[in-house]
């Protein structure tokens, strides 16, 4: 049974859209800051207390690395299972809606609770807190981000559609970023009146009661029954659902080509604030202002390339900028910085 759904207006637009913005802010300490938290830059001061050793495996794995990794894999492996329940719920309220309401809040908590060790010193139970609560924030993270990514298909019904909304996110999660890549400006500003770690602890609070608020305008105005076309539940094992995404020779490409992506843009977002305090004997502030610059050229981008990929098609796009972002990730080694 279908029915005609109707086009996405620029309002639900904008309301998906910060909704991918809240989302990307909330997850925003845990992707990149908690290496600052746990191993900050050496800048001739201490900024934080020593919770956990910084003690190297192998010479290069230290233990936030790998905990963080472990997190990371764990949510990796949810994804498929939550992605499972989504197809085959049969919430009146929507199929995928109900899946955020219940991520939100615990979500938005566990994203701040990374930053407020149980021990204060050195010690294994921080060791053990840390894990506990960035495997939850991860999975509460996956649980939201899962069903709102699979709502792109269902409220874009057609290529033009589904490209403008993708632009649209794209943005909304630059803004998300753009935000939380100036915490060194509130650092600055706050640790003023106050000790820098209160000051640190305060900016990733404001950003998880941001994130929340954001995070909930596509579940209050996103109607499933109004934009996106009735199916019933695709009722499918996990065995099943893995081995039809595996199959397609297609995904395994893009899997592969978004891990080359991911990886390097990490590491580029990771070593900002130690690129400009420990390498460039910068104030920390600049890190936010470079930035800013980089977020408005971006924004700036967007028309030009979504006209362009209409133009001349995705993929030879994505082949040049693959190309490009190649470049980009051996300029630090060209110039001495690492």
């Amino acid at each position: 049974m279908t029915n005609k759904p109707q086009k996405l207006g620029l309002f639900p637009k904008l309301m998906f859209t910060l909704g991918q913005t809240g989302w990307a802010l909330t997850s925003f300490g845990a992707a990149q800051l908690i290496a600052y938290y746990y191993l900050p830059p050496d800048t001739g001061k201490e900024m934080f207390p020593s919770y956990i050793k910084q003690d190297y495996f192998f010479g290069v794995f230290t233990i936030v690395g790998i905990i963080t990794a472990l997190c990371y894999l764990l949510s990796s492996l949810a994804e498929p299972y939550i992605a499972n329940w989504s197809e085959s719920s049969t919430f009146k309220f929507g199929r995928r809606r109900p899946f955020l309401a219940i991520a939100i809040v615990p979500f938005a908590l566990f994203s701040m609770l990374i930053f407020f060790p149980i021990y204060n010193g050195e010690g294994i139970i921080n060791g053990w807190w840390l894990f506990g609560v960035l495997a939850l924030m991860y999975f509460f993270m996956t649980l939201y981000v899962t069903p709102f990514n699979a709502l792109i298909n269902e409220i874009a019904h057609n290529d033009e559609e589904r490209l403008s909304l993708v632009m649209f996110i794209s943005i909304g999660f630059a803004l998300g970023y753009g935000i939380g890549g100036n915490n060194q400006f509130f650092l600055g500003v706050l640790e003023k009146k106050m000790p820098t770690e209160m000051a640190f602890r305060w900016i990733v609070g404001s950003y998880a009661l941001l994130g929340f608020l954001l995070m909930l305008l596509p579940v209050i105005f996103i109607d499933e029954h109004k934009y996106c076309i009735k199916n019933p539940p695709n009722i499918i094992t996990l065995k099943g659902m893995l081995e039809q995404v595996w199959g397609n020779e297609n995904f395994k490409t893009y899997a592969f080509v978004e891990l080359l992506v991911w990886v390097p843009n990490t590491m580029f977002m990771l070593g900002g604030p130690y690129f400009v305090t420990t390498l460039l004997f910068m104030p920390k502030e600049n890190t936010s202002f470079a930035l800013i610059i980089v977020g408005v050229i971006s924004f700036l981008l967007y028309g030009i390339i979504g006209k362009m990929a209409l133009k001349y098609g995705n993929k030879r796009l994505i082949l040049i900028a693959l190309v490009f972002f190649s470049y980009k990730f051996r300029l630090p080694w060209k110039f001495g910085l690492v």
